[in-house]
This record gives C-alpha cells, sequence and structure tokens, in this order.
C-alpha cells in the first residue's frame, strides 16, 4: 500500500541500507527493525501517473524514501544509486521514481 514500511532483503540475506538514511545505497549483513534509527526501513510511495487507488499493483510508478525523506536516485537511470534531499516525482524525467513489477 501507498505509504507502507519495507525492507529490502537481497538474495544473500544482506538487507539494502542508505547510509545515514541520506546517502550511499548499498546491501550489508546486519540491519535495525527500530524505524526510528534503521537505515534499511524504508517508506514507498506512489507517484502521479500511477493507476487510481492507494493499492501498489505492478507497473506503477513509485518512490523510496528514506526515514530522513530523503529519496532513492540511481544516476541517470542507470548508475550509483544513493538517497538524495531533493527530488522530483515526474516519471518522465525523475531518477527518483521506479516502476514496480511483482513476479
Amino acid at each position: 500500500m501507498n505509504g507502507d514500511k519495507i525492507m529490502l532483503k537481497m538474495r544473500t540475506g544482506y538487507y539494502v541500507n542508505s547510509y545515514d538514511s541520506a546517502g550511499v545505497i548499498q546491501a550489508q549483513p546486519t540491519y535495525s527493525d527500530d524505524p526510528n534509527v534503521s537505515d534499511e526501513i524504508f517508506t514507498v510511495y506512489k507517484v502521479r501517473g500511477s493507476s487510481g487507488g492507494n493499492k501498489i499493483k505492478s507497473g506503477d510508478k513509485i518512490m523510496i524514501k528514506t526515514r530522513r525523506n530523503y529519496a532513492f536516485n540511481c544516476y541517470d537511470s542507470r548508475g550509483a544509486c544513493k538517497a538524495i534531499p531533493t527530488f522530483s516525482d515526474d516519471y518522465r524525467i525523475s531518477d527518483e521514481v521506479f516502476t514496480i513489477r511483482f513476479l
């Protein structure tokens, strides 16, 4: 659902982490499940242009934000990823908007 808290676990058992919830995004073997301090808990949001309703569906456009409200950004939509304080929710131009696919 829009606004849900998530953790991202890799096939190796490592968890996606954003350094201090404001920096480089990488995987690491340890995590905290305390939402007040965790750099491994993120909030997923639907962005404009997605299908109606609050439920996130396959093919929707989403943003992922840290506890500091920084957004995941992948440089030029194909490079290194980090969390940044300024972002755009315009899916046509934003490197902070992702299309979610459920398998």
